[in-house]
């Protein structure tokens, strides 16, 4: 209306003008992003609220879609403020994203295998900022990337916690490593900073999970019984998209490392405990069958004997497809437990879990409904 964007409410998720409609075709499970979003939510200061849903536009039936929030600047989102040019202003708020240099970017100052590492501008958007914001967010990072280059970065007062969230990236690490995200650390990661007089470290919030828990066969492959940092910190899966050597870095201080095996303990005792998890991908596979969401996507979209890049083949149907993923899940958890020390002899159950955790994912994660929708006509024949 008059050329502005109007804040809306969408499905029962806060309002805001800032929506992003996910179509899972890489995902054959339909439930990769939600589900990791779920089972990160206790842990991150914003993670996106999601709902499954089926699009149908103009009668044309379109298939089971992710209606989600994005991570922007809105009051129900990251609620950031605008930065300003001097002083505690021009410290915040900031929130860029590692990812290829396909945008407006600035450059890292340290390589990995002689390949730049990018971060592209999120918030201001690019067109927004001036010089001397973007000349002050390049030279945090610079900074950040000195002390964990340096022989004192492990150092209490001086070193690299004074430059980042050390609990959240932590959090951000084991989810990551949990889900084997083969995008983690080096595309898709969002990283803000808040103004220096609310909170001067840099913060990760999650997303972009639809090639995670063995969803990839690239070149290089992300299996399990490995880490992503480790292998991702080598050419990277499309050989010029490396992770970034901090996370390599941070493992080496014994404390970071330390804190890392007592964070594995507490989370394998709440939401990443095995019948939690079961249960998340249960109630999730449930709002997509149940209804017949799942069936009708592929009637529109017949793809299981379908190649699908960077995507596997080996399942030939749904139930194929959510089986796999179960079984890749408790291999990968089985041998983080070995690294890091974890031995599972009481695991909660879903209804144990802490009060913070989404305990009825029903409520949030998704819901089937025929919700997005342009005209009130019902014939799903056509397909996209």
């Amino acid at each position: 209306m008059n050329g502005k964007k109007e804040k809306v409410k969408l499905l029962g998720l806060p309002e805001d003008n800032n929506w992003v409609l996910l179509a899972p075709y890489h995902d054959r499970s339909l439930i990769r992003d939600p589900l990791v979003y779920q089972l990160s939510r206790p842990y991150f200061e914003f993670t996106p609220k999601c709902k499954l849903c089926e699009v149908i536009l103009d009668g044309i039936y379109y298939g089971v879609y992710i209606l989600c929030e994005k991570a922007s600047k809105g009051e129900n989102r990251m609620n950031f403020t605008d930065p300003g040019d001097i002083g505690d202003e021009l410290t915040g708020d900031y929130m860029v994203e590692i990812d290829r240099d396909n945008e407006p970017h600035f450059v890292l100052k340290n390589k990995m295998y002689d390949h730049d590492i990018c971060a592209k501008y999120n918030f201001p958007e690019y067109e927004e900022m001036t010089s001397e914001q973007m000349a002050y967010i390049k030279q945090r990072f610079d900074e950040m990337e000195d002390v964990l280059n340096s022989d004192d970065f492990a150092d209490k007062e001086n070193g690299y916690s004074k430059y980042i969230d050390v609990e959240n990236f932590i959090n951000y690490q084991l989810m990551s490593e949990f889900c084997q995200n083969p995008d983690a650390y080096r595309l898709s990661t969002l990283i803000y900073k808040r103004r220096d007089s609310v909170d001067p470290r840099f913060k990760i919030t999650p997303w972009d999970y639809n090639m995670a828990f063995g969803n990839n066969i690239a070149a290089g492959d992300f299996i399990y019984e490995q880490w992503v940092y480790e292998k991702g910190q080598q050419a990277g899966l499309l050989g010029k998209l490396p992770v970034p050597f901090w996370w390599k870095r941070l493992t080496e201080d014994e404390a970071y490392w330390n804190r890392m095996k007592e964070r594995w303990t507490e989370l394998r005792n709440s939401t990443l405990g095995d019948q939690y998890v079961t249960e998340m991908i249960d109630s999730l596979v449930n709002e997509v069958t149940i209804g017949g969401a799942c069936e009708r996507n592929y009637q529109a979209w017949p793809i299981w004997d379908k190649e699908i890049p960077l995507a596997p083949t080996t399942a030939t149907n749904y139930s194929e497809e959510i089986a796999l993923m179960r079984e890749w899940i408790k291999k990968q958890v089985a041998w983080i437990d070995g690294q890091l020390g974890f031995a599972p002899t009481s695991i909660l159950s879903i209804h144990d879990a802490p009060a913070s955790s989404p305990i009825n994912p029903l409520t949030e994660a998704s819901t089937y409904t025929k919700a997005i929708r342009k005209s009130s006509n019902n014939d799903t024949s056509q397909r996209a």
